[in-house]
């Protein structure tokens, strides 16, 4: 039987480009910039393009009742996550960053567990279990030589866990609204509770030192890891699920590890290739039956 591929899935693909490369360009511009005011700055630029998207289209605002939820999901998936993601990836390296990421089609798979809107088979444990001691080769071996590496792992981890529980929370919402306007609203509420992170360091730095290259990256983060990205990953989730469009985050650390090996020169050494193949045979393993859906997810 043939697979059946559809435009969201070359678009899904697309997006596993934008993000497998955002991570480093991101750490090649906070070498010149302080890590919370380039965040900044980037999402700061993110929310006015979703502003004017919001505009462009003449979305209709959201009804009172669904707030809170909208802001419990700007402060999960976008304000938690890039704290997670902007503190992890000044620690630690690229290919681990992106391979940790890569585990959120398993923490969305135990997140339905736990919701009761879906049923884990032993294959389903016997992927996740894979997956976690993947996870351990990665990071593990490493903890008593680089405690500051590790650190960043664990705040990557974090970063897994909340943008597992902003794909699945977020379906509730995609059935009444477009992906644009859950995708900006989060967004924009997140950016500005984040604003006040990188205030202070806003203030502090000479902004016209910073180089053309690191001002390019800053713009390519902006536009196609977060506006562009972001929308193609909540239409996804809309149209095909959670659980289908969590998959290709795990196809994220394929071009993140080989920008990282051929622009930054990051070592990529047994451990690390056994820990990627341990993750993508366990994430596999959780889609070779389809999970057991109460519920759309």
């Amino acid at each position: 039987m043939r697979p059946h591929v559809t435009p969201i899935d070359g678009l899904l693909l697309l997006m596993t480009i934008f993000w497998g490369s955002n991570f480093s360009i991101v750490k090649v511009a906070i070498s010149e910039f302080p890590a919370f005011a380039f965040n900044t700055i980037r999402m700061a630029i993110a929310a006015i393009l979703f502003l004017g998207l919001l505009r462009f289209y003449r979305e209709p605002l959201p009804s009172r009742s669904d707030w809170p939820t909208l802001v419990g999901l700007a402060i999960v998936g976008h304000f938690f996550y890039q704290l997670c993601f902007i503190e992890g990836i000044v620690r630690t390296s690229v290919s681990n960053s992106s391979l940790i990421l890569g585990l959120s089609p398993v923490f969305i798979a135990i997140l339905m567990l736990c919701r009761g809107s879906a049923k884990v088979s032993a294959v389903h444990w016997l992927g996740i279990s894979l997956s976690f001691a993947g996870l351990y080769l990665i990071v593990g071996r490493q903890a008593s030589v680089v405690m500051d590496s590790v650190l960043g792992d664990v705040f990557m981890l974090g970063g897994v866990l909340c943008w597992a529980v902003y794909t699945v929370f977020a379906k509730k919402l995609l059935t009444r609204y477009s992906p644009l306007v859950v995708t900006a609203w989060t967004f924009i509420i997140g950016t500005v509770l984040f604003l006040p992170l990188g205030l202070v360091e806003l203030v502090q730095i000479d902004l016209m030192k910073i180089s053309g290259l690191a001002w390019a990256g800053l713009t390519y983060s902006a536009i196609f890891a977060l506006v562009v990205s972001y929308l193609i990953w909540c239409t996804a989730v809309q149209r095909i699920g959670s659980a289908r469009t969590a998959i290709y985050g795990n196809v994220v650390p394929v071009p993140a590890m080989i920008i990282a090996a051929l622009w930054l020169h990051e070592p990529i050494g047994f451990a690390k290739v056994a820990g990627a193949l341990a993750i993508l045979v366990g994430v596999g393993l959780t889609k070779i039956q389809r999970v057991t859906s109460s519920v759309s997810v």
